[in-house]
């Protein structure tokens, strides 16, 4: 059970340092390119139902797991790359350069 935990924390800890990396490169160069929003957007849900799954598990009374701020910090970034990735798709070609 408990590397168990320790994996899954390794796991959102490795995710969650890769996301803001990516919205920053994109936000330097301006550009989308590398995923694509159904990707993304994949990713989401699955941040979604891993943080749903730890909400509905907690008996009534019990704090949340920490784990669960990790997959709500994922989500968050993982909800601004989407936003980076719309934004900069719609720019004009002209402004990217």
């Amino acid at each position: 059970m408990i590397l168990q935990a320790a994996l899954e924390w390794t796991m959102l800890l490795c995710f969650g340092l890769a996301w803001p990396v990516a919205n920053l490169r994109m936000v330097r160069t301006r550009r989308p390119e590398g995923k694509g929003l159904a990707f993304t957007t994949i990713i989401m849900v699955g941040y979604v139902a891993g943080a749903s799954a730890k909400w509905i598990s907690v008996a009534p009374g019990t704090p949340i797991p920490g784990v669960f701020w990790l997959y709500a910090v994922n989500g968050v970034s993982v909800t601004m790359n989407l936003a980076l990735q719309w934004y900069f798709a719609k720019l004009p070609a002209k402004l990217l350069d």
